[in-house]
């Protein structure tokens, strides 16, 4: 729809069955695009990256994270002439998570505004509840909440392979555990579409998550990955992996950590 809103005109979307909230996007442009208080626009900022900055705010007892697409490189700019800005394009995405029952965020919002060269724009979500995956299990000795995360885990890796969709950044920190149990992929902005994806890329993917964890000192034992991989593959492919998980690791120059664990060691 289109918003006119302090004599300017935005473009505003939701995700499936959210309402639009007139009152939360006005005061998420006077906050984040006007920016009517300096101080507090800076006090809001979560995280600052090359691609954009994101903002943690507050409404009504309700936490939103706000990625804002600004100031484009020229390379981005030129792109977008030809496809949806930034916010866009993630709203899309977090719809079409949902339509194919990937668990995932469960309120977007997108804005765009600026010119027909420079195509700015927010992506807007709610705050989920739950705690990171790579906390779950730090935290959790019970073995059966783990099995089930695990298998959980496996199986939103299995429907987004089935979709032709990968995420660039595998990595436990980018999944949410919830009250319910539930398994929730929070990291669109890593998310790709291909046309075909060969068994070679999800092989390539599963080891870069598992080289991941191995970096990131993810609590999780060998049986449990194993558990993950074959779930995720509907298959026992697991040393396969686990050899392309040791080739990751050594092309990142992680030796030490080859060397630290057997199961690398031996395969």
């Amino acid at each position: 729809m289109i918003f006119n809103y302090r004599g300017r005109k935005y473009e505003v979307l939701a995700s499936y069955r959210v309402e639009t909230r007139p009152e939360l996007i006005k005061d998420i442009i006077d906050k984040f695009i006007i920016v009517e208080d300096k101080a507090e626009y800076q006090a809001a900022l979560f995280k600052d990256d090359k691609a954009h900055n994101v903002f943690k705010y507050q409404l009504d007892g309700n936490i939103y994270y706000i990625k804002k697409y600004e100031n484009l490189r020229f390379k981005k700019k030129l792109k977008n002439l030809f496809r949806p800005a930034e916010g866009k394009r993630y709203l899309k995405l977090l719809n079409k998570l949902q339509e194919i029952g990937i668990p995932t965020i469960n309120k977007g919002w997108a804005i765009k505004y600026g010119t027909f060269i420079d195509r700015e724009s927010l992506f807007i979500t709610e705050e989920i509840s739950g705690q990171k995956l790579i906390d779950f299990l730090a935290d959790c000795s019970d073995n059966i909440l783990r099995k089930t995360a695990i298998k959980k885990l496996a199986e939103l890796l299995n429907t987004l392979y089935s979709n032709k969709l990968l995420s660039g950044d595998p990595n436990f920190s980018n999944f949410f555990v919830n009250e319910a149990e539930e398994v929730k992929f929070i990291d669109l902005d890593s998310i790709k579409k291909f046309p075909i994806i060969p068994k070679s890329m999800i092989h390539k993917n599963l080891a870069k998550l598992l080289a991941l964890a191995y970096v990131h000192k993810v609590e999780i034992s060998i049986g449990e990955k194993e558990l993950l991989v074959n779930e995720a593959l509907n298959g026992q492919q697991f040393k396969e992996i686990l050899k392309l998980t040791k080739e990751k690791l050594d092309h990142w120059d992680h030796n030490k950590i080859i060397h630290e664990n057997s199961e690398l060691l031996s395969i």
